[in-house]
């Protein structure tokens, strides 16, 4: 196996007038002379290298697959935090029509309950009244029961 070794071309641009972009791109260019491509060339026979270089397709692949699936991800985290805030803003809303719907309802079981009232007594006193007639019925049928028995005291005798 031998290996060999591709050197980039370097850039050269004068100092004069650079901005800080420019600083940290040519730093960048710099560290990266530094570093150095190697290539590696094979010297075993072509079965080896065909089946490493199936299995570098297939991890290719995979890592295409594995980005596919979490570039969309990402890009859902990012509108994520909107998400929540609009679903947050939503439950707000939601909450207050709850609690101004409850708030309705107890005033008119109120309004309600006031105009009721009236009935209400009006119910008792016919309850009252009822029970009197009731015991009149009562106290009437036991004089009719007394009497019959008189009568019938009186016929025997």
């Amino acid at each position: 196996m031998r290996v060999h070794e591709e050197q980039q071309p370097n850039v050269e641009i004068p100092l004069d007038n650079k901005g800080h972009l420019v600083e940290q791109i040519l730093e960048q260019i710099q560290e990266d002379e530094g570093k150095k491509k190697i290539e590696i060339d094979w010297e075993y026979d072509s079965h080896v290298k065909d089946a490493v270089s199936k299995e570098l397709s297939h991890l290719r692949m995979l890592i295409q697959n594995v980005t596919k699936t979490t570039s969309p991800l990402g890009k859902l985290m990012n509108y994520l935090h909107e998400d929540i805030d609009s679903m947050y803003s939503e439950l707000e809303m939601w909450t207050s029509t709850r609690k101004q719907l409850y708030s309705e309802i107890k005033k008119k079981k109120k309004l309600n309950d006031e105009s009721m009232k009236p009935m209400y007594e009006n119910l008792g006193h016919l309850s009252e009244d009822m029970k009197k007639l009731q015991q009149e019925i009562l106290s009437v049928q036991s004089t009719i029961i007394r009497n019959d028995l008189r009568i019938k005291e009186l016929l025997s005798k």
